[in-house]
């Protein structure tokens, strides 16, 4: 598959006061995609972030997202992320911070699912001697959310640690064939311990 990527936009920064910087960008994209399906996408893309200094030791962050990206699914060519998330990031004394936050996004993809192409995936036998496809015909939508907190400390001169915990669930509206009957592929939950050391020099 090969794809022809082009888009165009305009950016802005502005500071809006001493305490809170915005940065916004609005454009359009088209996505040409050949050796695959048909569907390509041309449609417009936003980012946008703003960031407000509640005081000397406390941050808010705020983004939003539309993007499309390339899919791997199935025949779909690509699908379109919606994201929005919120952070939190206060200093905790001269060498310590911590910061919560958390998100919500949203993916749909391109195509929709034809069960006849992957009968043994979608389709099972309904007891009277037919089949039953629930997916057929359905475009998959991803859904989730996440929250995460973290405590960073500096270990050195130009380096810190960082230790965080992050918890996400993601369900999607696709039903595939599994040995006690139907369900979501795509429905799982994490919880993850992270921790990180960052090194950095002027």
């Amino acid at each position: 598959m090969d794809i022809d990527d082009s888009s165009y936009g305009v950016g802005l920064t502005q500071s809006l006061n001493r305490d809170i910087v915005t940065q916004f960008l609005v454009g359009h994209q088209n996505m040409d995609f050949t050796g695959a399906s048909t569907t390509q996408f041309s449609g417009p893309i936003l980012s946008a972030n703003a960031s407000w200094v509640l005081d000397e030791i406390t941050r808010i962050a705020f983004n939003i997202r539309r993007q499309p990206y390339q899919s791997y699914y199935l025949d779909n060519n690509f699908y379109l992320n919606r994201n929005i998330s919120l952070n939190l990031t206060r200093q905790a004394g001269a060498t310590m911070y911590w910061t919560v936050g958390a998100g919500v996004e949203v993916n749909v993809y391109s195509d929709t699912i034809v069960a006849a192409d992957n009968p043994t995936i979608f389709c099972a036998d309904d007891g009277s001697g037919g089949t039953v496809c629930p997916s057929n015909g359905v475009r998959r939508r991803d859904r989730g959310w996440n929250a995460q907190a973290g405590l960073g400390f500096m270990i050195g001169p130009a380096s810190r640690a960082v230790i965080g915990y992050n918890y996400s669930v993601r369900s999607s509206n696709v039903l595939q064939v599994f040995p006690g009957g139907f369900a979501d592929p795509f429905d799982y939950t994490v919880s993850r311990i992270l921790f990180r050391i960052e090194a950095g020099w002027l």
